[in-house]
């Protein structure tokens, strides 16, 4: 029972995570357009943040 409590609370993570990486990306993508600077380190981070969230999500299909 413990293991589906943690597996609902993970999906449901999840999805909030979900939400937030989409707004990252249009944020970066309006800095983008609109020929905003951004911090060579902070866009070295956010191009790490796609493959990170990519691999975070196949984990979480791995262990379900």
């Amino acid at each position: 029972m413990e293991h589906l409590s943690y597996l609902s609370r993970m999906m449901a993570d999840m999805a909030a995570l979900e939400r937030e990486f989409n707004v990252v990306t249009k944020l970066y993508s309006i800095a983008k357009d609109f020929d905003v600077k951004v911090d060579p380190e902070e866009f070295a981070l956010y191009q790490t943040l796609a493959p990170s969230f990519q691999h975070l999500k196949v984990s979480n299909v791995q262990y379900c």
